[in-house]
C-alpha cells in the first residue's frame, strides 16, 4: 500500500479511479492500492460455519435477557467477552466439536423420544432454524439448537440444565427453556 501526499492533486481522495485504483485513508494516512474484490466462495465448509453461527444468532435473539440461565452465564463469562459470544463458543466447542456431537446425539434414531421433546419445545419458545441455501449442511433444526443450547449450559453446570442429554426428561426440557427464553412450553 502506497502512501501518497495529496492524491489527484486533491487534499484527500477516496474510491477507487477506472476499476483499477483504489484511494482511501487509513489512520490518517492517505493511501492508494491496486482495487481487490474479495472473493465469496460458497464451499461446503465455509457454508457450514456460517450455519453455525447464524445458530447462534438465532439462539441468542430468543434468550430472556432476565431469565435465570442467561444471569448463570453471564457469572461465568470472562472478562472483557460478552454472555452471548462465551454461550455460543461453548455450544459450538472448539473446531464445532460440540455443535457436531449434538447433532449426531439429535440424529441418532434411539433419542428420538429426547429429540421430540426438544422439537416440541424449541417450537413453542419460537426458536427459528437456520437454513442459509437449502443445501444439507446449511439446515439446523429449532430443536438441535435448543439441544445443543442444553448440552452447553449442563457442561457449564446451569442448575436449569440438571441432567446429561440421554436421560434428560420432558419437564427438564421444558423447564431448561422457560429459564433461558421466558416461554415455558406446555
Amino acid at each position: 500500500m502506497a502512501k501518497v501526499t495529496a492524491p489527484f492533486l486533491s487534499l484527500s481522495a477516496r474510491g477507487t479511479v477506472a476499476g483499477a485504483l483504489t484511494s482511501s485513508n487509513w489512520k490518517g494516512i492517505n493511501t492508494m492500492r491496486i482495487k481487490s474484490t474479495p472473493s465469496n466462495p460458497k464451499t461446503e465448509g465455509q457454508m457450514k460455519v456460517r450455519a453455525y453461527l447464524a445458530l447462534g444468532g438465532k439462539l441468542t435473539k430468543k434468550a430472556d435477557l432476565t431469565g435465570t440461565s442467561v444471569a448463570y452465564l453471564k457469572s461465568k463469562t470472562p472478562a472483557q467477552q460478552s454472555w452471548a459470544s462465551y454461550f455460543v463458543r461453548e455450544v459450538l466447542g472448539t473446531q464445532n466439536v460440540n455443535i457436531e456431537a449434538a447433532k449426531t446425539f439429535y440424529a441418532t434414531p434411539a433419542n428420538a423420544t429426547v429429540k421430540g421433546f426438544f422439537d416440541d419445545a424449541a417450537a413453542q419458545a419460537g426458536i427459528e432454524a437456520v437454513d442459509l441455501d437449502g443445501t444439507a449442511n446449511t439446515q439446523i433444526s429449532a430443536g438441535l439448537i435448543l439441544l445443543a443450547a442444553y448440552n452447553a449450559s449442563n457442561r457449564l453446570g446451569d442448575s436449569a440444565a440438571p441432567a446429561a442429554l440421554a436421560s434428560v426428561t420432558e419437564v427438564q426440557v421444558f423447564a431448561y427453556t422457560d429459564a433461558l427464553t421466558g416461554i415455558l412450553p406446555s
